[in-house]
């Protein structure tokens, strides 16, 4: 029962950080004389008794002997982590959709859950048609689920995953238990990690500010940027703002959450070493280059666009597909043929492991493509022999094992969910782009349902309900969700 307990106290915790959330977005609407303060004061009060009920419960149960038994502590730590990742989830999931369902919005409970899933996630998709007739303090409440998707995002990617080894994710552990103090090298790397994202927001709040936004809208696409979820308060996203230097602002911002947050931390402590000689990071900024350069000759050659407005509109649409943002400059630009293709591709790649974004990550593309390669030496030159010059070859061919098995997952579950999105009635284009943006946790509208005069709420409950589950399964990386349904996890 220990991990049962600890699954609660998680929950618990994970209710008191979302009632506190909530207390930006009721101060923004009472300033504003907007009634939908109470929705959110009572929203608060309610989120936060139900979450002190649970810690107090689980106080004095669970804190010793947890469940270890004769096979080591990575099967007996292994359920409680689970448990308590699924618990948080739903309970961040429900807390969080509250606001929707009592606001003045009046949502129903599933477009509700899907709001809120796709803004925890990073996914950055709505069921609104406009997002203008929101009050500011939706708008922020919108802004802060993604801002706290990617804090929870980089917990993830940095503690979670790695532990769990998930599709490769243990060839990212990070020692930072190593030493005589483990618990305060621990507490200091977290607090260290927590104070470079909330700089990362401020600056790139202050930068849009200076170029011409609002405080609030500032802060809000801030928010958006930094957690790769794409929070905007227009329609038109950054198109609304026909400044050059908001566009590049966005574009920067970008480009840096998708990289290894802890080669970032370590980069501004004045060593870049770790940065600039990452194999990841190089393939990422490459990918990001070749995809600018061919989306830009592509407008110039086909729509006549100058290079200056090329390079803006194709930099953002690149940028914001490849980290999941899914910002736009021309909301009215439909995307068809090669560029459509290209974006498709471009977001089932995602950032860098250790980053806010979504998808397949960049080192598994390289691991795929590495072993295509292998495979080829091997049918060319059958008998010979190749020497490696890792010291522990055995391991590396493990992550690699891992890391094929976890690309054949993410690709029979984007081949269900296209199937089954195109067995309610949705078109080929609409289904594939939805299936995509659900799994990589990015916000790619394509298809006569998504395009950006409709949106998610055009769907029908159906599709909204599997993609919300997709949407999890893809920021969880798909196999943590997975395991739970077998017997040999709730085996003893």
């Amino acid at each position: 029962m220990g991990g049962a307990f600890i699954a609660l106290r998680a929950a618990g915790w994970s209710l008191e950080c979302v009632a506190a959330a909530m207390i930006p977005a009721m101060l923004r609407d009472y300033a504003d004389n907007q009634p939908e303060w109470r929705v959110f004061a009572l929203c608060a009060i309610l989120v936060a008794f139900f979450g002190a009920a649970m810690i107090l419960a689980t106080r004095d149960q669970g804190g010793h002997g947890q469940e270890r038994g004769s096979k080591g502590s990575y099967d007996a730590e292994l359920r409680p982590v689970i448990l308590s990742l699924l618990l948080s989830v739903t309970a961040i999931i429900v807390s969080a959709s509250l606001p929707f369902v009592f606001g003045l919005s009046e949502c129903r409970p599933v477009d509700a859950a899907f709001e809120a899933i796709a803004q925890v996630t990073t996914t950055g998709a709505t069921i609104f048609p406009r997002l203008s007739d929101l009050t500011p303090g939706l708008l922020l409440w919108r802004g802060i689920l993604q801002w706290m998707g990617g804090t929870w995002a980089l917990v993830l990617g940095i503690a979670l995953l790695p532990f769990l080894e998930v599709g490769g994710m243990a060839s990212f552990r990070l020692d930072v238990f190593a030493g005589l103090e483990p618990t305060r090298r621990a507490k200091r790397f977290i607090l260290s990690l927590g104070g470079l994202y909330v700089t990362l927001t401020l600056s790139v709040t202050a930068l849009l500010w200076a170029a011409g936004m609002t405080p609030f809208d500032a802060t809000i696409h801030a928010m958006g940027i930094v957690s790769t979820g794409g929070a905007t308060t227009w329609d038109s996203s950054l198109g609304h703002y026909d400044l050059g230097a908001i566009q590049v602002i966005a574009i920067l911002g970008m480009i840096l959450a998708g990289l290894p947050f802890p080669l970032m931390l370590a980069a501004t402590r004045g060593n870049f070493k770790p940065l600039l000689g990452d194999r990841q990071v190089r393939w990422y900024l490459g990918i990001l280059l070749i995809g600018v350069v061919l989306m830009t000759g592509w407008s110039m050659r086909h729509w006549g666009l100058g290079l200056k407005s090329a390079l803006l509109n194709d930099g953002v649409a690149v940028v914001s597909t490849v980290t999941g943002s899914g910002y736009v400059t021309q909301p009215s630009l439909f995307w068809s043929g090669f560029p459509a293709i290209v974006l498709l591709f471009l977001s089932t790649v995602g950032g860098c492991a250790g980053s806010t974004t979504g998808g397949l990550k960049v080192f598994r593309l390289r691991a795929v493509l590495s072993e295509i390669w292998i495979q080829m030496e091997a049918l060319l030159r059958p008998h010979s022999i190749r020497a490696s010059s890792r010291e522990n070859w055995a391991t590396y061919r493990a992550a690699r094992t891992q890391i094929m098995g976890y690309v054949f997952i993410y690709t029979m579950s984007f081949v269900a969910l296209s199937w089954g999105l195109g067995a309610l009635g949705l078109d080929t284009l609409t289904a594939l782009t939805a299936s995509v943006s659900a799994l990589a946790n990015a916000d790619l509208r394509l298809g006569a349902y998504l395009g950006y005069s409709g949106g998610y709420g055009n769907l029908p409950d159906a599709a909204k309900i599997m993609l919300a589950a997709a949407m999890v399964i893809g920021r969880l990386e798909i196999l943590p969700v997975l395991v739970v349904f077998t017997t040999t996890f709730w085996r003893r």
